[in-house]
């Protein structure tokens, strides 16, 4: 996943020279700018999978993540390499904002039916009722995901373009899969027995590196927007 969201203000008047042509343009101030914001997003979202190397937008498919380290209860989670891929299939199903000379706000919700992590993982401590200390491959599939974005900034101080000051992320999957191997280090029976528990359980997991996730996504994705809108001048 080169990065889960912040698509939409790709498209908020993409009348730059830098950015494409093919790029959907949207009044700021328009009554129907809602509207018009949902296709915009559906349609940045196929160019900006591979990137736009020109204005330095990295390809969000697949979003990379160098690290999410987790310390809970006594147990230590590191998840190294993340590749989190389908982030361009999402749908988005609702959209409203608040967009003025002065301010800039966003929200909305995006939906898609199978988000796929892969990475090289670590793991030590009790997981569930095992004591665990292993590590290798491991596959995440976020099923049913709702991502809930909120995007809050002002101007920049020459009025022309507006500059994000915080974006929020909030991910809800319906479920979790997870295939984590060699968590007990040569024990492949026993190490398949506890993914079935997980997969059983797959909220505890997912409760314990959610924040961390969101935390990790809302850093890299209110840089990646501000690189982007600073090529948007704000509608005439």
């Amino acid at each position: 996943m080169r990065n889960v969201t912040v698509f939409s203000v790709l498209f908020l008047g993409c009348i730059a020279q830098q950015l494409p042509a093919s790029f959907k343009v949207c009044d700021h101030f328009a009554p129907d700018v809602n509207a018009c914001l949902k296709d915009a997003i559906l349609s940045a979202l196929g160019q900006l999978k591979d990137g736009l190397p020109e204005i330095g937008a990295v390809a969000l498919e697949p979003l990379h993540i160098a690290n999410i380290t987790v310390h809970k209860f006594g147990n230590e989670f590191s998840f190294i390499n993340v590749m989190i891929d389908h982030l361009s299939t999402v749908a988005v199903t609702d959209l409203h904002s608040d967009l003025t000379r002065e301010k800039f706000w966003l929200e909305f919700n995006m939906t898609a039916d199978d988000i796929i992590a892969e990475m090289d993982y670590s793991i030590k401590g009790k997981l569930l009722m095992f004591s665990v200390d292993g590590g290798g491959r491991g596959e995440l599939h976020m099923k049913n995901m709702v991502i809930q974005a909120t995007l809050i900034g002002g101007v920049t101080s020459d009025g022309k373009y507006y500059n994000l000051d915080d974006l929020n992320l909030k991910l809800y999957p319906k479920m979790v899969k997870y295939r984590l191997e060699n968590i007990v280090p040569g024990q492949k029976e026993i190490s398949d027995q506890i993914n079935d528990v997980l997969n059983d359980t797959w909220d505890l997991l997912w409760d314990a590196f959610k924040v961390d996730l969101e935390e990790i996504l809302d850093k890299f994705f209110l840089e990646y927007a501000n690189n982007i809108l600073k090529y948007v001048p704000i509608s005439p």
